[in-house]
């Protein structure tokens, strides 16, 4: 299951990457680099509190 989230996560920050740089492709590499390193952490954050959450929920169960 963990080489599936993997593959799945990868899949993800490519296609990410990938609108990032069409949507940016006149402004230059360095603002679709730092959108995208943007994304990956707010998408860090947000994951850690989600995890947070669901085992504050499975140990009330």
């Amino acid at each position: 299951m963990p080489i599936i989230r993997l593959v799945a996560l990868i899949g993800i920050l490519l296609l990410l990457w990938y609108g990032i740089a069409v949507l940016f492709k006149n402004y230059g590499v360095l603002i679709g680099v730092a959108t995208l390193v943007t994304v990956v952490l707010i998408g860090r954050i947000v994951s850690k509190r989600i995890v947070a959450r669901l085992k504050s929920q499975k140990l009330k169960q």
